[in-house]
């Protein structure tokens, strides 16, 4: 196996810094756990989120014993209720509490370049892809040049594209292209502390979600979201932005650090991107990561999804011989149609989270409201989502649910609030009607997706 890197100097980004639990599950039946040691890598429990000066914490539930989430994983349709899935009892054996991981990207993807030099079997290149390679309809191979400018050919039996956001490769294949959604604007502050350490934190703010992480043991990653254009960064106005409108609606642990940072460092901003994976199959090519799916990075589910993807690919490929090149094929659909589940589930979740919690409008002002309200309920009303979001729940029917539950709740809170009088029926059906339209239009960009894919 060859990997072709365009630059093999660790990465200087703010991207892929959140491994939930299912990605770190993922990683150990790569038997690449060891790519988190040594890098400062910040163990997280769950996560939390602070809206007018509360702070509401969801642990990551007990999770199945690692043998059971392997067969989950590796079979989506597997029947288990989902009391078993939550309470981590699948097979009699007690649950085990899960983790994530929150560090630096550049370090981890370091790790993850040593272990593959560190296989016998791969070989790790420099070099810029320029096209792929084909011959009577079937890709064979890339075209790439070296760090010298010389263009090789490079022949292969499958080639797996993972070259990112800005993919060539994924124009060349016929996908879709990604279209932007925000910005996000990365913070590195120091000295400080979170409102809920261990955790991944999301604050609730105007104009939009803010999501504090920690990275290392000294340091802490503010992502600051910015709908519609970003503010100009050479003329101070970016900056202006995060001083007089983000600074004041971070906690008080949080806020002069933040301020402290914006002096310290130059500002760096990159686009929030969504993208359906709806890949146009091409004999001997398989799409993985950014290039072929993306979703807004409130929940911090992209490694997770990617590092599923190479699992799931390395159970489809690990028995069968590169060149049967009709059984390879076979594979390759079998691996699009399941992988579905996880990138359906966190792609809905992530896309529906940021409409509620932008709230731009009344409807989703009230829905985030009865968001915050039915996760306080507890029991399966905050180890559901949270399943969810972690990545160890792999259903979208479970996603729609619990978001039908919450709009449920919230009309129900419009329609008989505390002190209801008759008199206020009137305004409180148009209240409930609007928590409605609202809540259909959050999730109505998402569900085309799912029947769609």
């Amino acid at each position: 196996m060859v990997v072709i890197e365009r630059d093999l100097r660790p990465p200087q980004t703010f991207v892929g810094e959140l491994l939930q639990p299912g990605g770190v599950h993922a990683l150990e039946a790569l038997d690449l756990l060891g790519c988190l040691r040594g890098i400062d890598a910040q163990p997280t429990r769950g996560f939390a989120v602070t809206f007018e000066g509360q702070t509401h914490r969801l642990d990551y539930p007990a999770a199945l014993p690692k043998s059971a989430v392997q067969q989950l994983m590796r079979d989506p349709k597997r029947t288990l209720t989902n009391k078993q899935l939550l309470a981590g009892r699948a097979d009699g054996a007690p649950p085990r509490r899960p983790r994530g991981f929150a560090f630096h990207h550049g370090r981890f993807v370091d790790a993850l370049r040593q272990a593959a030099r560190d296989c016998s079997a791969v070989t790790v290149q420099q070099g810029t892809v320029c096209s792929l390679h084909e011959e009577r309809g079937r890709v064979r191979g890339v075209r790439y040049r070296d760090q010298q400018g010389t263009e090789h050919t490079l022949s292969a039996h499958v080639v797996i594209a993972t070259d990112g956001r800005n993919s060539k490769l994924r124009r060349e294949l016929g996908s879709a292209e990604p279209h932007r959604v925000s910005y996000a604007v990365g913070v590195l502050v120091r000295g400080c502390e979170l409102a809920a350490p261990g955790y991944g934190n999301v604050f609730v703010a105007e104009p939009a979600p803010l999501l504090g992480y920690r990275i290392d043991s000294g340091e802490v990653r503010i992502l600051v979201d910015v709908p519609g254009d970003l503010p100009n960064t050479r003329n101070g106005a970016l900056d202006e932005h995060l001083r007089r409108v983000v600074a004041p609606q971070l906690p008080n642990c949080l806020r002069q650090s933040f301020i402290d940072a914006l002096s310290e460092q130059r500002l760096r901003a990159m686009p929030n991107y969504a993208l359906a994976p709806r890949p146009q199959q091409r004999a001997g090519a398989v799409m993985l990561g950014d290039a072929l799916n993306m979703r807004h990075p409130l929940t911090g589910s992209g490694m997770t999804v990617a590092l599923s993807d190479a699992r799931l690919l390395l159970d489809l490929f690990s028995e069968v011989s590169f060149a049967e090149a009709r059984e390879i094929d076979k594979r390759t659909a079998r691996f699009y149609r399941q992988r579905r589940a996880l990138s359906l589930t966190v792609d809905m979740l992530a896309g529906a989270l940021y409409e509620v919690f932008k709230a731009q409008e009344p409807g989703l002002e009230r829905m985030r409201e009865a968001m915050l309200r039915y996760w306080q309920l507890g029991g399966a009303a905050a180890e559901g989502p949270i399943s969810l979001l972690s990545g160890l729940a792999p259903r979208p029917s479970m996603m729609l649910m619990h978001y039908l539950a919450v709009a449920m709740l919230g009309v129900g809170t419009q329609l008989k609030p505390r002190g209801y009088r008759p008199s206020e029926l009137p305004a409180n059906i148009k209240s409930a009607s609007e928590l409605l339209v609202s809540a259909y239009g959050a999730i109505r960009g998402q569900l085309p997706r799912v029947w769609s894919r």
